[in-house]
């Protein structure tokens, strides 16, 4: 066989497959919904990412009466869940609810086995929540313009609490300085849940934590609100500004979950996970579920939420850049 006969007949072979794996993907998104599904969550039950997800699942398994089942897989801020849905076949069964940390910061400070602009399939968002700035009540200043001048004046006191290298809490502090041209000494903490007591003893400056965690600590006087990191006030917190109201609007920060596949899901099952979760998010049953996380329900295309996760891929990149930090 002449080595051109070899050629043609190895490309007809790998056409031959193509076509065949398109077909069995076109027929698993027709035969769509099939139980169980699972729904990966990259952290311990409870948080704003888990508690999303089971909203979610509820609604699904009511809608498509399959079983819709919620996994939580923690461990490294995540990784460990997506390692698990890139390496799922593209067809549904395995889905994962993620969160902006994991997505579009840790990417830049630690190196990564996958990426997710590439390896992974965006569907949906499923929520928008928002941080607050807190501090202890003692501390002299009870807004972000008195804060940003305390720490000028007392540069060496100045410090802030974080939830880890390429959290959220991070970059948004990153973010913070760079634009304010401040200095504050980062604290790394393992959790919010132990940040509470060095905020409330002023043994740190500020904390930047999810308006459902530090809330209690706000109502009972230990901790005071500065400001909200999103664009609209909280009802929770209708006296406390928004960062934008405070005079910095470039530092606008509203964390989200997001719901994303194994790369390769067929366009035709895309749409049809991303209508039925946006009805699902929509409905008055998730957002009474979803009400103690102070949750913004946002539904967005497919097309629409993959240039959403890049923009903020890029937005925290810079951030990154700017701070030096390096992929470890």
């Amino acid at each position: 066989m002449s080595r051109c006969v070899k050629w043609c007949t190895t490309a007809l072979l790998s056409l031959l497959c193509l076509c065949i794996s398109a077909q069995t993907l076109f027929a698993q998104s027709a035969d769509y919904p099939r139980g169980p599904i699972r729904i990966l969550v990259g952290f311990p039950p409870g948080g704003a990412t888990d508690l999303a997800a089971r909203a979610l699942a509820e609604g699904l398994n009511r809608k498509w009466s399959v079983p819709v089942v919620v996994e939580n897989k923690p461990g490294a801020n995540g990784v460990i869940a997506i390692e698990e849905v890139r390496r799922a076949a593209p067809d549904g069964q395995v889905l994962h609810a993620t969160a902006t940390g994991t997505m579009v910061m840790l990417p830049h400070v630690s190196r990564l086995s996958f990426d997710p602009r590439k390896d992974l399939t965006p569907i949906t968002l499923l929520s928008l929540y928002s941080f607050v700035f807190v501090s202890a009540t003692s501390m002299p200043f009870n807004n972000m313009k008195e804060l940003l001048a305390w720490a000028k004046q007392n540069p060496t006191q100045a410090s802030h609490a974080t939830t880890g290298n390429g959290s959220s809490s991070h970059f948004a502090f990153e973010l913070l300085k760079q634009s304010t041209a401040t200095e504050m000494t980062a604290v790394p903490y393992k959790g919010d849940g132990v940040i509470l007591p060095d905020l409330a003893a002023a043994r740190i400056t500020v904390a930047l934590m999810p308006v459902q965690t530090a809330k209690p600590l706000i109502d009972a006087g230990r901790v005071k609100a500065l400001a909200v990191s999103g664009a609209r006030r909280v009802a929770d917190l209708p006296n406390v500004p928004t960062i934008a109201e405070s005079g910095f609007p470039e530092l606008e920060i509203k964390p989200w979950v997001s719901l994303v596949g194994p790369a390769g899901m067929p366009n035709e099952l895309v749409q049809k996970i991303n209508a039925a979760a946006n009805e699902v998010m929509l409905s008055p049953a998730a957002r009474t579920r979803l009400t103690s996380l102070l949750s913004e329900l946002v539904p967005m295309t497919a097309a629409d939420t993959r240039q959403h996760l890049s923009r903020e891929y890029d937005r925290w990149g810079e951030v990154a850049r700017k701070a030096n930090i390096h992929a470890d």
